[in-house]
């Protein structure tokens, strides 16, 4: 799912990635969701390396 945040004016624009790990076995892991955001242009990696200080 594509998505376009605001930053100082900037438009970033990334895409998500859902992973769900699950077991029905074990009643304490039933189901994990990891959602990862990832920079869907260069312009957008950019800003976001400027932004972590990489």
């Amino acid at each position: 799912m594509p998505l376009g945040l605001v930053h100082e004016g900037t438009v970033i624009r990334c895409f998500s990635v859902v992973c769900t790990i699950g077991t029905p076995q074990t009643i304490l892991t039933e189901e994990v969701r990891l959602e990862f955001m990832f920079p869907a242009d260069e312009a957008s990696e950019r800003h976001h390396l400027a932004l972590i200080g990489a």
